[in-house]
């Protein structure tokens, strides 16, 4: 899921080489949609995802990789809740 949204993170390693990883690929489409998701959602600071992307940020880590981490726990449960055919929000989207 993470790779078909562009999220998932690809190695740039080659034998003893260890280089960094960076998202890149997927659908475009998808990765806007999820971006404005949690947008919008991290706009309202009462919810799980506005908890989790700032409590990244108060640890150091870069708005761009908060951001990537909160869109992929946004995009992670859909296929869950598909495949069960119950109705459900995934976590910090407010009801």
């Amino acid at each position: 899921m993470t790779a078909l949204a562009g999220l998932a993170p690809w190695p740039k390693d080659s034998g003893k080489q260890q280089g960094y990883r960076a998202i890149k690929g997927g659908r475009a489409v998808v990765r806007r949609a999820l971006s404005r998701a949690t947008l919008t959602a991290l706009r309202r600071k009462d919810n799980d995802l506005s908890r989790f992307y700032y409590r990244l940020r108060e640890r150091s880590k870069p708005g761009k990789g908060a951001m990537v981490a909160a869109m992929r726990k946004l995009l992670l449960p859909g296929p869950a809740i598909a495949r069960r055919g119950t109705p459900g929000t995934p976590p910090g989207v407010p009801n």
